[in-house]
């Protein structure tokens, strides 16, 4: 839902008097403080979701590292995050798939920035076109922390694809497909939070030992 989309839903309650809409009170009253701390954080929408992922401020901007249009397209993706949950860990599980592909979508610009920018390397495609597993294993190979972080978030690539292929194949040969139930949905968003915890916690020093103490 967009910030006027929003906006036009609390006015329209607002303006509303019948029982129905005053018993949606408390809902409006979180819904008018959701939109504020979106508007609040729209332009830090990266260090936000960053910040909520790892659990403490990050103190970091990675708006002059990436440069725009980069901060601006990661930004767009962290914003999506967070219109969909303010807080990750609040996130409901029918929403994990969305919010995953999101937050993917958003740091791997931090990712492909470090290694071609930073450590001024190239990712060798693993087939006729380059792909996001790409990158991780580019970490992977590096060693120690590098390899955490490629691990983490190829991890979190995969979970998310569990959300996503969901046929199967029975022992008759018969195609299926598997139903999750937002217990097993919370079970993968667990893994997937975690695992991007993990890969941040490490890339944020990366970029603060290069662009700070440089």
């Amino acid at each position: 839902m967009s910030y006027s989309d929003l906006k036009n839903k609390v006015n329209q309650y607002n303006e509303s008097s019948t029982d129905y809409h005053l018993k949606q009170n408390e809902n409006l009253r979180l819904l008018a403080e959701h939109i504020e701390k979106l508007e609040k954080n729209r332009d830090v929408s990266l260090e936000y979701l960053y910040s909520d992922i790892i659990q403490f401020d990050c103190g970091f901007s990675f708006q002059k590292p990436l440069g725009n249009p980069k901060y601006i397209n990661a930004c767009n993706y962290s914003t999506e995050c967070i219109e969909i949950s303010f807080h990750c860990r609040n996130l409901l599980p029918k929403k994990a798939e969305t919010w995953t592909l999101n937050a993917l979508k958003c740091f791997d610009h931090l990712l492909v920035h470090y290694v071609s920018n930073v450590l001024n390397e190239t990712v060798i495609p693993s087939g006729r076109s380059i792909k996001e597993t790409d990158v991780y294993s580019h970490f992977e190979k590096k060693g120690g922390d590098y390899t955490i972080i490629g691990t983490s978030f190829k991890t979190v690539y995969q979970k998310r694809n569990e959300f996503t292929h969901i046929l199967y194949t029975e022992k008759d040969g018969k195609v299926q497909i598997r139903n999750l139930s937002n217990k097993q949905r919370a079970e993968k968003l667990n893994v997937i939070i975690d695992f991007f915890k993990k890969g941040l916690d490490l890339v944020l020093p990366l970029y603060k030992n290069h662009y700070v103490n440089n």
